[in-house]
Order: C-alpha cells, then sequence, then structure tokens
C-alpha cells in the first residue's frame, strides 16, 4: 500500500514540475527538460530503498528519499539556487509521513476539487480518479498566485496570434505578381515533375539477382552482402520518393483548398 502511495505521489509531483514550465519564468527561473527518466531513476531507487528497509525491519528514511530526488534525480538538472530551493520544498511537503494519513491533499487550499490520493489496490481505482482530474489546473496546486494563469494566457494568445500572422499569405503592395500561395504551389509542382520514377521492387529485385559479388568471390545476386545492402537501400530510397511524392502532391492540392493537410 505504501509503494502504491509513493508512486502516486511521485507521479503528481513529476507532473507538477513539468506543468510549471508553462508560466514561464514565474514557475521556473530556468525552463530545465525535466523528462521520464528522471521520474523511472527515482521510482528505481524508491523501491529500492523500500525493499532494503522492509527486509532490515527497519523504517525508511524520509531525509534519505528527500535528498535523493531532490537534489540528485531531479536535482541534478537544477542550476538555479531558488529553483532548488522550490524543488526542496516540494520534497518536504509531498515526500513525508503526512502522505498516509486519510485526509492528506495535494492542495493546502480550499477548492471545488481536492487533489487527494486515490484508496484501494486495483488499478481502475486510480485511473478512475485521475480521469476525475479538472483538465484545466488552478495556478495554486502549483504553489502559484491566480493571476499566473492570467499572465500565461495571455501569453499564450500573443504567441498563437503572432504564428496566425506570419503563416498569412503577403500580398505584394501594388496587387501585381505571385502571392506566396501561387508561389508555393509553382515550386510544388516543379519539384513534382523533377521527382524520378518509382523504384519496382519486382524489378530491381531481378537485376539485383543477376549481379555478380565482389571481386575474387563466387557468391552472385543475394548470395553477396553488398547486393543484398544495395536491395535494403533501394527500398529505403522508394519509401522516401513516395513519401516526397505524397507530400509535393498534398501541398498542390491543398493550396487549391481540395483536401485539408
Amino acid at each position: 500500500e505504501k509503494w502504491r502511495t509513493l508512486l502516486y505521489v511521485m507521479a503528481v509531483l513529476h507532473s507538477i514540475v513539468q506543468e510549471r514550465r508553462k508560466f514561464g519564468p514565474i514557475g521556473w527561473c530556468v525552463p530545465y527538460e525535466f523528462n521520464n527518466s528522471d521520474l523511472d531513476a527515482s521510482l528505481l531507487f524508491l523501491e529500492k530503498h523500500l525493499s532494503t528497509t522492509i527486509m532490515v525491519n527497519q523504517p525508511h528514511s524520509w531525509v534519505t528519499i528527500q535528498y535523493m530526488v531532490a537534489e540528485v534525480q531531479y536535482g541534478g538538472r537544477i542550476t538555479d539556487d531558488l529553483d532548488r530551493e522550490l524543488f526542496i520544498t516540494y520534497a518536504a511537503r509531498w515526500l513525508c509521513d503526512e502522505i498516509f494519513r486519510p485526509g492528506f491533499a495535494f492542495n493546502a487550499y480550499a477548492s471545488e476539487y481536492n487533489y487527494k490520493i486515490p484508496e484501494g489496490f486495483d488499478i481502475a481505482v486510480y485511473r478512475n480518479a485521475i480521469d476525475t482530474i479538472p483538465p484545466v489546473d488552478s495556478p495554486m496546486i502549483f504553489g502559484l498566485h491566480p493571476n499566473a494563469d492570467v499572465t500565461y494566457r495571455l501569453k499564450e494568445a500573443s504567441e498563437m496570434l503572432a504564428t496566425i500572422i506570419e503563416t498569412q499569405p503577403k500580398e505584394s503592395g501594388a496587387g501585381v505578381g505571385k502571392s506566396v500561395d501561387d508561389w508555393v504551389k509553382e515550386q510544388a509542382l516543379d519539384y513534382l515533375s523533377k521527382m524520378p520514377p518509382d523504384f519496382v521492387e519486382e524489378v530491381y529485385r531481378a537485376q539485383i539477382a543477376k549481379l555478380r559479388g565482389p571481386p575474387k568471390l563466387d557468391e552472385r545476386g543475394f548470395g553477396a552482402p553488398l547486393n543484398i545492402f544495395l536491395f535494403q537501400e533501394l527500398q529505403r530510397l522508394q519509401s522516401i520518393v513516395a513519401i516526397v511524392r505524397s507530400n509535393l502532391r498534398a501541398l498542390s492540392m491543398a493550396i487549391d483548398g481540395t483536401v485539408v493537410m
């Protein structure tokens, strides 16, 4: 039961430190690339630590767990002192005996939804609990002020509008000449006309079967390693030719509005 609780706590901790990045400098002073390998390494340590303490009939050391998670596994990526202090605070708050109490919740504030640890041994219980988590989390669960969400939304909206503006066709000021769409379509059709014909596997398989191998060797056809290599490379080349041809056709049709890319 303790292992399930610790596993869930580590998953929540990993999600929290990942999602804080979307708030920019408010979330982390430096946008660290935390990934699943940090979580896997922490879980592997926890598993070994719990197994060792149970075998010798000793209580597990929270100080050791907090140090390994906050200072070693995740902390190895942290370079800013304030970020390190923040992660140590997370570990001290959520890696302690408090998590085993029935009324424990990750949110220390009044809310319509309480982030609690599911109780039970069946994985379906945990999946159902995860499905009930709100799709949009309050900044307060990250330890941030509610206004942090406003800052994040404004930043996200500005980036989206800037992207839309940059991808709009840029018409010439005098109303003459080709638009960007016309130019792109013309280039796509030009490249499409220069594409080589497809490599038919039956044809080049028969041709390779007649090829001789390296000098001073009796192997012919697919008995020679170099011929096998040539066959595999032709297969890969045909895959690339097919993908490029398909993308160029799709791009031309998308500009005409006949398909959606």
